[in-house]
């Protein structure tokens, strides 16, 4: 395993040591080393040792350099966290792109293709709006945005790999609530459900552009299901993201994905086998405790608390908006220095009509893309299974 042509093991462990601390370090070795799911006595009993070895932080720290390497032959660890770091990016830009977003309806309904080459969110082939730039970041909203996300995929792996009505397995993950051996701050807890709500609104995107989702809420692919698919973290998101922007026959697949999960979700219901993952990842609601520490959150956070408590919905925006990690209100369009969000932040797809009319312009800058996605995982017993890591 390689990195990318002229960077060495030097330079790469310097840019990821300045977004990445140990803990942090520790959380992605924890997602790159999960155990592959076997037979589940033997499952079971490895998470539980692999949750330990995190708990304990002794497991391998690629930025700690060995002895005896060379700097153009890097480890397949320090590869791996490197490949895990570009792909968070991607995701990570693409929820800023939306966040900051002069029409948040309208662009929250874009999708990035999962490529470091991408410079546009699209919709069905078509450009849609520039991507955001993770240069314009600060150094602390960078670590904040990675610490959450790396956490968000890492809740996903150990809340939603084991069976969810073992409950002594649940309860017994106490310090994936904690960050440096403390409990969460509620800013910290609510940056995970920033992250949270990012994915949800991606595969609302993904059913909205592969033609699947029911508006009326009268079908199951609605914000439901968004929610519990969301617990399934990056891994499932990137296989779906990746065959929804691979052109007409990937949205085809995606949408026929769409269809077999219901009909199965209907058999587990009708069978009283359906599972709901949806309070596995922070287990609490945000809005029931007051966070007499919100001062000591970012500025936009700062900023906007007094006027989250009001409801619900304007904490949902404020997700949307990402505010539990920016210093400012720098990046957002000058109209939201009134700070109060409207019902023009909510996903419009009808905004997006008018590109329906357009040519289909599958692929412009590369034909064979279509041809370049992976098949979505198929259910099986409440788990999806051919997920490939996403950071693969």
């Amino acid at each position: 395993m390689y990195f990318p042509y002229g960077l060495t093991t030097q330079v790469c462990r310097r840019e990821l040591a300045a977004d990445f601390d140990d803990d942090m370090v520790q959380d992605a070795m924890a997602i790159i080393l999960f155990p592959t799911r076997k037979t589940y006595e033997v499952f079971s009993v490895s998470i539980r040792d692999h949750y330990r070895s995190w708990e304990a932080q002794t497991l391998p720290n690629p930025l700690r350099r060995s002895d005896g390497e060379c700097d153009y032959t890097p480890s397949d660890d320090l590869v791996r966290l490197y490949r895990l770091h570009s792909r968070l990016l991607l995701f990570i830009e693409d929820y800023l792109t939306k966040a900051i977003a002069i029409d948040p309806s309208r662009d929250y309904c874009g999708l990035s293709p999962f490529s470091l080459g991408s410079q546009y969110l699209t919709y069905m082939g078509h450009p849609l709006s520039a991507r955001f730039g993770a240069a314009n970041l600060t150094g602390p909203e960078r670590q904040r945005l990675f610490r959450a996300f790396l956490r968000y995929e890492l809740l996903c792996k150990m809340c939603c790999a084991d069976d969810p009505i073992d409950s002594s397995w649940y309860y017994g993950l106490s310090s994936l609530w904690k960050y440096k051996g403390q409990t969460f701050q509620q800013v910290e807890a609510e940056a995970i459900a920033c992250v949270q709500t990012y994915v949800q609104s991606l595969h609302k995107a993904i059913s909205i552009q592969c033609e699947s989702y029911d508006d009326l809420g009268f079908g199951y692919v609605n914000d439901n299901l968004f929610s519990e698919l969301s617990c399934f973290g990056f891994d499932l998101a990137a296989a779906l993201l990746q065959a929804a922007t691979a052109g007409k026959q990937g949205r085809y697949h995606v949408q026929m994905w769409f269809c077999d999960l219901c009909e199965r979700k209907l058999e587990e219901f009708r069978m009283g086998h359906d599972r709901d993952y949806r309070d596995y990842i922070l287990g609490f609601d945000l809005l029931c405790e007051k966070d007499m520490h919100y001062m000591e959150g970012p500025g936009m956070y700062r900023m906007l608390y007094p006027i989250g408590l009001s409801s619900s919905m304007q904490r949902y925006l404020y997700r949307r908006k990402a505010w539990a990690f920016l210093d400012d209100l720098r990046l957002h369009p000058a109209r939201l220095q009134l700070v109060h969000f409207t019902d023009a932040d909510w996903v419009s797809p009808e905004k997006l009509h008018g590109l329906h009319d357009l040519p289909v312009d599958e692929h412009p800058h590369d034909a064979q893309m279509q041809l370049e996605y992976p098949t979505p995982p198929f259910l099986q017993g409440g788990r999806f299974v051919g997920l490939a890591p996403f950071w693969q």
